[in-house]
């Protein structure tokens, strides 16, 4: 009596799956190319290359941790509201005394929203002498030494402020030497505070351009107190 057999006639290829016919007698195809057969070795030796990277520690078994870095970029105001909400937040600080030496370039950036708006720009205050400080000193002063006073007055009055004679000339366009002479006699009215590693400032006329001091000039009300 003659026993059933069984050849395998097609079987898949081991690396793309296609179909391989089988030949009837012989060793059995296992891929079905020279191409497969090579990718299937390169997998091979890869995979233990990796085992074995693994076992010697050369390899982390659980990865780092991923670490990101989020920047937000500000977004300027875009809305009326929005810029109604900065405008007030700006006023705010100008109040407290805050961006002394930046207040000309605040008041041209805000002359020319005026200007888009079909509005009359802001005046050059300190071209101007503010009725509030009537003081009848102020004609003894010369030209320069009375415009720089009145430019300090109307700048900083109220406010005190940590700075230089060049910064004060930058904030208030005009010269060291005027803003200089203006403080000494601003100081000896009493109408304006120096003082220097918390010390008062008695030599104003020698104060160097670039010595930082700080500087309180009050308002009328309190320096009639």
């Amino acid at each position: 009596m003659a026993a059933d057999t069984e050849r395998e006639i097609e079987t898949p290829c081991g690396w793309c799956g296609n179909t391989i016919v089988q030949p009837p007698t012989g060793r059995k195809k296992r891929y079905c190319d020279r191409s497969c057969r090579q990718r299937a070795y390169e997998l091979r030796t890869a995979q233990r290359r990796h085992q074995a990277d693994v076992d010697a520690g050369r390899i982390r078994t659980v990865p780092a941790q991923r670490v990101v870095e989020r920047t937000i970029r500000p977004r300027p105001p875009r809305t009326a509201a929005q810029w109604e909400t900065t405008l007030a937040e700006l006023a705010d600080q100008l109040y407290a005394g805050r961006h002394p030496w930046d207040r000309h370039r605040i008041r041209a950036a805000l002359n020319g929203v005026l200007l888009a708006l079909g509005e009359e720009p802001l005046p050059e205050r300190h071209h101007t002498p503010p009725a509030t400080f009537d003081d009848p000193h102020q004609a003894a002063l010369d030209d320069a030494t009375s415009a720089a006073a009145v430019a300090l007055l109307v700048t900083f009055s109220g406010a005190t402020t940590d700075t230089t004679l060049t910064r004060l000339a930058e904030s208030t366009g005009h010269p060291a030497p005027a803003i200089r002479a203006a403080l000494e006699r601003l100081a000896g009215q009493r109408l304006a505070t120096l003082r220097r590693h918390d010390r008062p400032v008695d030599d104003v006329a020698g104060l160097a351009e670039h010595a930082r001091f700080q500087l309180w000039l009050p308002t009328p009300a309190q320096a009639a107190s």
